[in-house]
């Protein structure tokens, strides 16, 4: 086979694998997810944290603590935003941020500030099908919804009308009932949890 030829297959072959390998390595940086960012120290990426001076002020600060506000702030994925592009995702479950860039970059992450709200009086009342809410305040703000989760159970029921079908009829003969309440202000903020105990009047002797 002529030298020519053969060096032409072989510069042919090698510059369609380079494409090749050169689009794989685009699509991958693409892609790129720096997980877990736990503070605001970032190789190749400037990253500042803006908290709300007070609440409902919309007023910000840069922050002087390099970590992540674990309470008495909520996320604000509006405001926050990188220079060229990249994207921020808030992970509540670990209160850390989630990168997405393929580039050096430099982000503002903004956190408002909520209101330190809890149960300040509280009367439940369980008869068999049902538990019901007769009394319930709150230090600050007003009350939208009311989420409980009961004795034995895995997840919060909401009232509705101030009950939910879920009473005495469940426990048998445990007359005291443990249970975790928080509630949902009319402006979206959820208090601190309440536990308490609400006795059971539909118990049956043992």
């Amino acid at each position: 086979m002529n030298k020519k030829w053969l060096w032409g297959i072989i510069s042919g072959f090698y510059a369609i694998s380079t494409i090749v390998l050169i689009s794989i390595i685009v699509v991958q940086n693409e892609n790129k997810v720096v997980n877990n960012v736990n503070n605001l120290s970032q190789k190749n990426n400037t990253l500042t944290m803006m908290l709300e001076t007070d609440v409902g002020s919309n007023e910000y600060e840069v922050a002087t603590s390099n970590e992540w506000p674990e309470e008495g702030y909520i996320f604000n994925a509006e405001m926050s935003a990188c220079e060229r592009g990249s994207e921020l995702i808030w992970n509540e479950e670990t209160k850390t941020v989630n990168l997405k860039t393929n580039m050096s970059d430099t982000c503002y992450i903004y956190f408002d500030k909520v209101p330190n709200i809890y149960v300040t009086d509280i009367e439940l009342y369980m008869s068999c099908p049902y538990t019901e809410i007769n009394t319930i305040s709150i230090n600050t703000g007003t009350i939208a919804d009311v989420y409980i989760k009961l004795l034995n159970t895995s997840e919060y029921f909401k009232f509705e009308n101030n009950q939910i079908n879920y009473g005495g009829w469940n426990y048998g003969c445990t007359r005291e009932i443990s249970y975790d309440l928080y509630v949902v202000t009319t402006d979206g903020y959820a208090s601190e949890v309440y536990s308490g105990i609400v006795v059971n009047e539909c118990h049956e002797p043992c």
